[in-house]
């Protein structure tokens, strides 16, 4: 987001139509809407920030009125998860059809035998199963933060935003539509 820059020529008319401390962005100079955020690794402001992402190097948001990278980051997260699943599946696949494995009951045998003659295969699987796991706590904490209508970043700072009130321990967001209609907007 890159709004109109505010500078010494327009800087009364701004304080004269709302501008204060919290809607304005003192390193880029710019009015920053409602749930806009300062990225500091990029340099620059986000709508609807959400995070910034290493993988992707960039900001993680949605722009106000259309799909932004966060759509793009949920749906490569749930993509991974697919292709993750595909390849335990045909793992254990290829496993159970070994012709000279131990019986699957003989638990230590199946094991030792496994190390023993595919080593490879053992590291891949565990390889594979780790980033499954955290790949797939990613994404159920980004579409639990969808379903309540806020960003990981609201989320995880939901005690400094006015916007999100704690309610006999629940906090809801002002902009949630409830789950349902949340889910139909992101999507």
């Amino acid at each position: 987001f890159q709004g109109e820059e505010i500078n010494k020529s327009n800087f009364e008319v701004n304080i004269e139509r709302g501008l204060v401390r919290e809607n304005f962005c003192v390193t880029c100079l710019h009015r920053k809407p409602l749930r806009c955020k300062h990225c500091r690794h990029c340099n620059k402001c986000c709508m609807t920030f959400d995070h910034h992402c290493p993988w992707v190097d960039n900001c993680i948001g949605t722009p106000a009125g259309g799909r932004g990278s966060h759509y793009y980051f949920v749906m490569f997260l749930i993509v991974s998860n697919i292709m993750h699943a595909i390849i335990e599946f045909h793992m254990c696949y290829v496993f159970y059809y070994y012709a000279d494995r131990p019986a699957w009951y003989q638990v230590f045998s199946l094991w030792f035998y496994m190390i023993e003659k595919h080593p490879f295969f053992v590291g891949m699987a565990f390889y594979n199963n780790m980033h499954h796991l955290w790949e797939f706590l990613l994404t159920f904490e980004q579409l639990r933060c969808i379903l309540m209508g806020v960003t990981v970043n609201e989320w995880l700072n939901r005690e400094r935003y006015e916007y999100i009130r704690n309610i006999r321990g629940l906090y809801l967001s002002e902009f949630s539509l409830g789950w349902l209609n949340n889910f139909k907007a992101f999507f």
